[in-house]
């Protein structure tokens, strides 16, 4: 592909051209053209004549061109043509890449061959022996004698015979089930075999176990002409009593919808990435993917087998300009029904196939319905997908006569309260499964616990598929080198959808975003909840359909305060699957000072390497607060004097043989922290309500036109505040100083605001108690944050926390953080979201230390925890960004101290941030500790 995509003033008649030399002895034997992924209209020429055309873009096309070479060298060329009729149904959300995107390439064979193998392989109803069918064709550019025969052979996962003969069928013999002329195509013949293997290796996600089936074309004389081979996994997949079955059990669908994409080449991804994807997927628990909306790279689906990934497959069909249009009018028939036939019968082999999907937004009509009775006729094995189906039913609530297109209910970023709803009021046969939900643009994914707590809860809830896995930056440069991600616009190209196609989970290079470990954590193969934590007895769940824990070795640690004091390994366990059973570890209540917090740690790692991670590779962990109390620590002795207190007209100035802290009457703010003539402080503490928007607070290039919650706040003026001081007033008593401040911020223009009262009480040690009261007019019904930001010099810049991480994480995503202490350099706190935006917040923070090379630095303290972040950048720098190489880190640190910040919610498509997780007006009393170190 042309990568910067190309726009029609550079390419107006976006045609691209591929040529071949036909090799001369081909002519004589059988020559194929083969493609497989080419968006446009795709032509074939044999010696300048017309052989062939196909609109479908995305899905394997064959082209026999024998009849049309002559003797001696043929000239074969391959058209792509991007602007056609096929271009009204290829509307999907991402980029359009014109041209020849996946393998095209010419083979031949002899004129006697293997004209097709479909290999059905699926368990009886009671999941116990599998059945093999086989619908085998050959083909024959003459008519051919007698004696010709088909021979299969079928290998187990260990490599042994899984037959006890081969299966074999003379071609010619007219028995039941056995050979017949197709009379539509008179060189091919067509047989249909079975087997019955008697108690195989089931294939699923968590076990992936393949068999080989080998089929070859034998000639009257006993001589092997041609074979062919595939892969082949033995499972049952339907659909009863409000589950979707897969080998009897009801799966829940840990999935993610998945497009074709690569930050250099395209719509080409190297084989290399599509392996990355697998492991990556696999290592963070998914265990389903939705080709949106095409069917993917015919690779992948050899990858998913290996690995063990269950696959809606998509056909090739989307048209939002049209919605409820083409999908009706009998002149696109055709057109919708190839795209399903030639998409079955490309994938219709693999077993991690299990559903088939009619498409992706493209309304519901009889061209739907012709595609839904072809599938279902030809491969019974595999129930089919449509969202659009259900879209009025479960929306709207009104009589939907489409239902009958869809054997599940999939709808679209639906509200959890929805799912819930239908749960309950349903008296549908069919699971719901979101065929997207989660929506993951920037800085997301929040509420994925509470959609987890529903699927955990209801029957009927199935899960669903996040939309989506990867960011689709290009990557570029600009003039000073810096490399960054593009997206559209970028390119000069219109119309576009500016950064809407950067809402994946992982970054174009495949590094997962935070919000993966929140994933992996609700979605890890075991559960584990508390007995008797006293004695270390924990209840331990195997959430797997079809495998014991054995594969797990399992450690456990004690921690007090972040620093581990006892550790172990416990026995392997054989729980059977979605069995509990009690375990108890060997914890010994350690020596804990008063305030001190323990936390026990469980972690299970992979006892042997599989193919997507190696072993000791942590697929799941717990923890769980110890219910431990501390003595009283006697206090260390601190060599301080008194503290002396000097006022005047524009400083409050605080000090003794250890510590000078300084106010300012004017700012009314901190304006100095010394540690022994040791500057700790650029600027002190300011009320802060404002974040950098993140996309689904409301994307960048849609403010002003759309209706998000960042236009309230733009409205509202929160981003351009300013702080008036009402009062400072100091006060001496019992050795302590006390001085309150009394603050108004506020837009000027719009008079609304917070009313901020800080009560600093400084003690001869030098730390310095700060009661925070805000109170917040109740016409600010959400805002972003509430807290307070300071300034420090860039010389501290270690920062070291005890509460979630090491990712960030924030209120409505923090199920996937465990509680720790953790240390990191300023700039790794950053997170380069192809938009900037807010980033890097930690939630349940108990203390963070900013310090310098010397240990010296600020240690901030909150007893009742607080949300932490430190950047190089501020609010201001981020919001302007368009893209992470126009940021430029500034020489100090800003360091947030929150309250609580707004959760993340999925509203760029989907549901706003649940209002649990929000901030309204009205009052809040916050205490933190600031002390110098």
């Amino acid at each position: 592909p042309n990568l910067p995509p190309d726009v029609p003033k550079e390419n107006p008649t976006g045609i691209y051209r591929r040529n071949f030399t036909v090799p001369a002895n081909w002519a004589q034997r059988r020559a194929v053209l083969h493609f497989d992924g080419v968006e446009g209209l795709f032509f074939v020429y044999v010696n300048g004549y017309a052989v062939g055309a196909n609109k479908d873009s995305r899905t394997a096309t064959e082209f026999d061109i024998t009849a049309n070479l002559v003797k001696g060298q043929n000239q074969l060329t391959v058209m792509v043509v991007k602007w056609s009729d096929s271009s009204f149904i290829e509307d999907q959300d991402h980029w359009w890449m014109s041209g020849i995107s996946r393998s095209v390439y010419l083979y031949s064979t002899n004129r006697e061959f293997i004209g097709d193998v479909f290999a059905t392989s699926v368990l009886d109803e009671k999941c116990q022996d599998g059945i093999l069918k086989l619908n085998l064709a050959a083909g024959f550019l003459q008519k051919p004698e007698k004696g010709w025969k088909f021979s299969c052979r079928l290998y187990s996962p260990d490599g042994k015979s899984a037959l006890e003969k081969p299966l074999e069928q003379e071609i010619g013999a007219q028995t039941d089930g056995g050979w017949y002329w197709l009379t539509s195509d008179p060189g091919r013949m067509k047989a249909i075999l079975h087997a019955v293997i008697p108690a195989p290796v089931q294939w699923s996600a968590e076990n992936p176990a393949l068999y080989t089936l080998t089929v070859s074309l034998v000639d009257p004389s006993g001589k092997t002409v041609e074979v062919t081979s595939c892969r082949l996994g033995f499972r049952r997949v339907e659909v009863k009593d409000r589950e979707l079955l897969i080998n009897g059990k009801p799966v829940l669908i840990k999935g993610v919808n998945r497009h074709d994409h690569d930050d250099k080449q395209g719509k080409t991804v190297p084989l290399e990435m599509l392996r990355k994807d697998l492991e990556t997927m696999k290592r963070f628990n998914f265990n389903a993917i939705r080709t949106s909306h095409y069917p993917n790279a015919p690779e992948f689906y050899d990858l998913c087998d290996e690995y063990g990934m269950y696959v809606i497959d998509e056909t090739n069909l989307e048209h939002h300009a049209f919605y409820q249009d083409l999908c009706t009018n009998p002149q696109w028939a055709n057109s919708f029904l190839d795209r399903a036939v030639r998409m079955v019968e490309r994938d219709k082999n693999h077993p991690c196939v299990i559903e088939w999907s009619l498409g992706n937004e493209s309304g519901a009509g009889e061209n739907h319905a012709a595609m839904a009775g072809w599938i279902r006729h030809f491969d019974p094995s595999r129930p089919v997908h449509y969202e659009g189906a259900c879209r009025n039913a479960f929306y709207k609530g009104v009589c939907n006569d489409n239902l009958h297109l869809t054997d599940v209910i999939c709808p679209m970023y639906p509200e959890i309260d929805k799912i819930i709803a239908w749960a309950e009021n349903t008296k549908d046969c069919r699971p719901l499964i979101m065929c997207e939900y989660s929506h993951a643009m920037g800085n997301s994914n929040g509420s994925l616990k509470d959609y987890f707590a529903a699927f955990e809860k209801y029957h009927g809830l199935q899960g669903g598929f996040i939309w989506e896995w990867i960011d689709h930056g290009i990557k570029q440069a600009d003039n000073n080198g810096r490399e960054y991600w593009a997206y559209g616009g970028d390119f000069g190209d219109t119309p576009n959808d500016h950064n809407f196609c950067t809402d994946g989970l992982v970054w174009p290079d495949r590094t997962p975003h935070p919000a993966m470990y929140e994933f992996k954590k609700l979605a890890q193969p075991v559960k584990l909840e508390t007995v008797d934590l006293n004695c270390g007895r924990i209840k331990v769940t195997n959430k797997e359909y079809f495998t014991t824990l054995e594969k797990f070795n399992i450690a456990w640690e004690l921690q007090v305060d972040g620093v581990t004091v006892q550790h172990g390994k416990l026995p392997v366990l054989n729980t059977a699957p979605r069995k509990s059973e009690e375990i108890r570890i060997p914890v010994l209540k350690p020596e804990m000072y008063l305030g001190q917090e323990c936390f026990l740690n469980v972690r299970f790692t992979l006892a042997k390497k599989t193919v997507w991670a190696p072993a000791g590779y942590e697929s799941a962990w717990e923890q769980f607060k110890m219910p431990y109390t501390g003595v009283v620590a006697k206090p260390a002795p601190v060599k301080t004097t008194g503290l002396e207190v000097t006022e005047n007209a524009k400083s409050i100035n605080i000090a003794n043989n250890s510590v000078s802290i300084a106010f300012d009457k004017k700012s009314g703010s901190l304006s100095s922290l010394k540690l022994k003539d040791m500057e700790t402080l650029l600027s002190g503490p300011r009320v802060n309500l404002w974040r950098a928007p993140t996309d689904n607070d409301g994307i960048k290039a849609y403010i002003g036109k759309s209706q998000k919650v960042v236009e309230k706040w733009l409205a509202a003026g929160l981003n351009e505040m300013t702080v008036s001081t009402k009062s400072v007033k100091a006060a001496a008593c019992d050795g302590t100083v006390q001085v309150v401040i009394t603050q108004r911020s506020e837009n000027k223009k719009t008079g609304r605001g917070v009313t901020h009262v800080h009560c600093y009480t400084v003690t001869p040690d030098g730390r310095i108690k700060v009661d925070n009261t805000f109170d917040v007019d109740k016409e600010l019904e959400d805002i972003p944050r509430l807290g307070v930001t300071l300034e420090l010099p860039l010389e501290l810049r270690r920062i070291e926390w005890f509460g979630r991480g090491p990712q960030e994480n924030y209120c409505d995503r923090d199920a996937g953080y465990p509680v720790g202490c953790y240390a990191a350099d300023v700039d790794e706190l950053y997170v380069p979201y192809v938009m900037p935006q807010e980033c890097g917040n930690h939630t349940a923070v108990r203390w963070a230390a900013i310090t310098g090379k010397g240990g010296h630095g600020v240690k901030i303290t909150a007893p009742e925890f607080m949300d932490f972040s430190a950047l190089r950048f501020s609010e201001a720098d981020l919001f302007k960004a368009q893209h992470t190489n126009e940021l430029n880190p500034q020489d100090k640190v800003f360091v947030h101290i929150d309250y609580r910040q707004r959760g993340v919610g999925t509203a760029t498509c989907g549901p706003d941030t649940y209002p649990e997780y929000r901030i309204t007006g009205g009052k809040y009393n916050f205490q933190y500790f600031i002390e110098v170190i």
